[in-house]
């Protein structure tokens, strides 16, 4: 009977005290991540049917895969803390996939999830384009369409740059559309054109881009410039000063007055070079007044304002553009300087040293002494009487009431909470009253064992 009694009173004990533990042994797990996905093209819009492949490094077994939806978005949830690996298995039909991407969980975000964007690239075609001697030529003009497509390009064009080089990109590259024509639509001045080429993307290159040189042969020379100095003031000869028309010919140093050149249609830069008495170094030095080109196509010309700049000075060359509506145009350009930053005209009519009329000393009318009208001694108006201070009366002071003293209420006690998951509410545990229950139990079975035996 001792034994149950004692056994009775050991449950009751332990009973009482489970409560106690009960945050600690029976604690919910704590909840599972996600990693949030966007897919989208350069362009930032959202794109759908992309295949993803989620691993996990800790467990080879494990591997999920789900497709994006029409807006780009797919989300893994569910997921334990841990490393994890998200790969596009699957980019959308004509695009290049992106880069995998790893993470792990939690991250350090408000709830832990990770979010990922995948950006899907389109394919190029790069373009390079030079003359015979595979110099880069700046300038070309290109064209792409696709002849599957008959809206496609849509006047889709780009230059080249002082390489030669020029891309179209952002190309999708699957069957019929991945076929386009690039054309050089506009050769660069001085050059005929290339003929058109055909590719299909993607390509068997690394990254399936593809790569087109156009070769443009020169026009030959149709256009004349013949070109002359003058030399408004100064001692230099005109044959003295070198004149530049750029790009220069490799055997060609420089041209003189009366000198002339046959061009190829294009666009040029005319200046000259130093003047006879150099930059700034030594007399005489000559100042750059005018710049002007005609033909029967009409002039371009540049007037430089005062003070003239000095010859052969950076930024002083006309630009001009010659045969692009005629390749036969014939044009003569003039330059011409001067030994003076600026013009000293003679005034007309030369000025007169006497003023006319002649001033006169006497001033007219004659200054009277005498102030009109004569002041008066009275003043107008009257004085203001002087105000008198009425005096203030004093304030009235009025006692400030002593403030009642009011008892704060008591400090509020948070509730102490256990582990994630575990219960924080604040009714007793139902196993408090069985506890209670076997102590009193074991308590009055061992009063009762203690009773002397009656004889």
């Amino acid at each position: 009977m001792k034994r149950l009694l004692t056994a009775a009173a050991i449950l009751g004990l332990v009973a009482f005290m489970l409560p106690a533990t009960a945050g600690i042994a029976l604690g919910a797990p704590p909840p599972p991540y996600c990693i949030h996905i966007l897919k989208t093209d350069q362009n930032k819009n959202g794109l759908g049917g992309a295949e993803f492949t989620i691993t996990q490094l800790s467990n080879p077994g494990f591997s999920h895969v789900a497709n994006t939806n029409g807006d780009g978005t797919i989300d893994f949830c569910g997921l334990a803390a841990g490393d994890y690996v998200v790969t596009e298995s699957g980019p959308p039909q004509g695009l290049i996939g992106a880069a995998p991407q790893s993470v792990t969980l939690p991250t350090a975000s408000t709830n832990g999830d990770a979010n990922l964007t995948f950006v899907n690239r389109g394919y190029c075609i790069n373009i390079l384009k030079t003359d015979q001697n595979k110099n880069g030529l700046q300038g070309a003009e290109f064209t792409i369409t696709q002849p599957a497509n008959p809206n496609f390009g849509g006047g889709w064009w780009t230059g080249t740059d002082e390489n030669g080089d020029a891309s179209f990109c952002g190309l999708w590259g699957s069957g019929a559309n991945g076929h386009y024509v690039v054309t050089e639509s506009g050769p660069p001045p001085g050059y005929s054109g290339a003929a058109p080429q055909n590719v299909v993307l993607p390509t068997t290159s690394t990254n399936g881009d593809a790569n087109l040189t156009f070769v443009d042969d020169p026009l030959p020379p149709t256009v004349k410039i013949t070109f002359h100095k003058v030399v408004e003031s100064g001692s230099a000869p005109a044959s003295a000063f070198d004149i530049m028309l750029w790009p220069m010919p490799p055997d060609v140093q420089s041209y003189h007055d009366g000198d002339f050149v046959m061009v190829v249609p294009g666009n040029y830069t005319l200046d000259e070079s130093f003047s006879p008495g150099g930059m700034m170094t030594s007399p005489p030095v000559y100042y750059e007044k005018s710049v002007i080109c005609t033909s029967d196509g009409g002039s371009q010309l540049r007037n430089f304002p005062q003070p003239y700049p000095l010859a052969g000075g950076r930024n002083n060359g006309l630009n001009l553009s010659v045969g692009l509506d005629n390749p036969a145009e014939v044009w003569v350009c003039t330059i011409t300087n001067t030994d003076a930053p600026t013009s000293s005209p003679s005034p007309s009519p030369s000025p007169s040293p006497s003023p006319s009329p002649s001033p006169s000393a006497s001033p007219s009318p004659s200054p009277s002494a005498s102030p009109s009208p004569s002041p008066s001694a009275s003043l107008s108006p009257s004085p203001t009487p002087t105000p008198v201070a009425s005096p203030t009366p004093k304030p009235t002071v009025t006692p400030t009431p002593k403030p009642t003293s009011t008892t704060l209420p008591a400090a509020i006690t948070l509730p102490q909470t256990g582990t994630i998951g575990a219960s924080t509410g604040g009714s007793s545990s139902p196993l408090v009253p069985i506890s209670i229950a076997l102590l009193l139990v074991a308590a009055t079975g061992l009063m009762l064992t203690r009773r002397p035996k009656s004889r």
